[in-house]
């Protein structure tokens, strides 16, 4: 029997070396924002303190509350497990969709490191944003890799009841999202009549559902109305109008937002391109064609210029959704029904985790991020079924171009966080400066 030979010095390991290091190198120097100053001026001795000050905070949120008082209190700790986590949720993508063209990999890395600078910075960078938004997703992910690769070890059952149970009570989409996720693969694994899996699959949900119950209660039980958090968060459920203006104002937000991921905007479109040479066949399609040429370019121009009024919204935001049509439309023109269903369940779970959201205020660049998640995972599984269809190779070439593209980017964007870092630190000397003149 052939032992596998497992390679450290990969250039896969590599990339993932150098981004880690810039993201050390970023979160260390990057300032505190917003809820950080108040979650750092809390100096708790002991995690009883902590844990009474989250379950009081006003949500249900309690280790996202219980993580931004630790974090915020210890840089270095705050650091080392934003990377973890960012780099667990790089990694675990790829497998729960289970590409077959490895190359794919470094277009997930670029996409996720490339992603709109507001949802970056809420998310990334700020660490009160992170701690509700970032552990739930990696935490989900691993339950879902976990069953897939179920083997009926006692562990993957401890760690998938662990992480079932602990991700429901960051935020309160996720926590939704991710009973609706277990639950489509009980009724998966019930239908493959696959016994093991699905019991893999029950526990797995119950986990979410317990975990679900206590992320709703503890708001009831324990929280206390006060001037700090009083109509923080609103419902806007009082009337036609007051509906249709939170719906329109959030659309907008969700829309700009998603208007600023330029790369992937880029790799959409080549995926609109791919996708006509399999099921193209009419004038029209030759038309789409040309759609998806332009936008990427229009797309880049909108960052890289002044550019604002109605006709950047008609272009910028029309062409975006247009362009989005047309790619789901001939998503539906493909042959395979099994590739259809998997990428329509991604295209559900896109809308389905952030429109519920544009009833509510504030509706933030961070709300966008998981509907951001199941948008690569769409895009990724589509473009790896379509280049096998095709028999395309990504050559060794374009690999190191997307490699040195990759690099190029990291080094860009560590390169503005030393000029965040600057101008921080001239604001704090000035601000020191005219208080000693007080």
């Amino acid at each position: 029997m052939k032992e596998k030979n497992f390679k450290i010095v990969t250039p896969k390991n590599i990339i993932l070396l150098i981004v880690a290091c810039t993201l050390i190198h970023i979160l260390y120097i990057s300032p505190m924002l917003s809820d950080d100053f108040e979650f750092a001026s809390y100096h708790f001795n002991n995690i009883g303190k902590i844990m009474r000050y989250s379950l009081y905070y006003g949500n249900g949120r309690l280790l996202g509350n219980i993580g931004a008082c630790i974090l915020n209190n210890n840089r270095i700790v705050c650091v080392i497990v934003k990377v973890v986590m960012i780099l667990a949720m790089m990694l675990l993508i790829p497998k729960v969709i289970n590409i077959k063209n490895k190359v794919l990999e470094y277009i997930i890395y670029l996409m996720l490191l490339g992603t709109a600078p507001e949802i970056f910075g809420q998310v990334f960078v700020w660490t009160s944003g992170f701690q509700n938004y970032i552990p739930p997703i990696v935490f989900m992910l691993a339950c879902m890799w976990i069953c897939k690769c179920y083997s009926k070890k006692s562990y993957q059952l401890f760690c998938i009841i662990i992480m079932g149970f602990t991700s429901q009570l960051y935020v309160e989409h996720c926590t939704i999202i991710h009973i609706m996720i277990a639950g489509l693969y009980l009724i998966y694994y019930m239908r493959e009549e696959n016994d093991v899996k699905k019991k893999c699959s029950k526990v797995w949900l119950l986990s979410t559902v317990v975990g679900a119950i206590c992320m709703f209660l503890i708001p009831k039980l324990f929280f206390i109305e006060n001037n700090r958090t009083k109509g923080y968060r609103a419902i806007h459920l009082n009337g036609v109008a007051d509906l249709i203006n939170a719906i329109t104002t959030n659309a907008f937000t969700l829309l700009n937002t998603y208007s600023k991921c330029v790369f992937l905007w880029i790799i959409f479109c080549i995926l609109g391109i791919l996708l006509l040479r399999m099921v193209g066949q009419n004038k029209i399609d030759k038309l789409m064609v040309i759609i998806f040429c332009i936008y990427p370019i229009i797309s880049i121009l909108d960052q890289i210029t002044n550019w604002s009024g109605i006709l950047r919204h008609i272009c910028i935001l029309g062409g975006m959704c247009l362009c989005s049509i047309l790619v789901i439309i001939n998503v539906f023109r493909l042959k395979n029904n099994k590739v259809k269903v998997r990428l329509f369940i991604c295209i559900v779970f896109c809308i389905a985790s952030v429109v519920p959201m544009l009833i509510v205020t504030p509706f933030a660049e961070r709300n966008v991020f998981l509907s951001y998640i199941f948008l690569i995972s769409f895009i990724i599984s589509a473009l790896d079924y379509v280049l096998i269809e095709l028999n395309i190779k990504i050559t060794y070439k374009l690999t190191t171009i997307i490699c040195v593209l990759m690099l190029i980017g990291i080094i860009c964007l560590d390169h503005i966080f030393v000029n965040v870092k600057k101008y921080s630190d001239m604001r704090e000397t000035y601000i020191v400066e005219s208080m000693e003149r007080i």
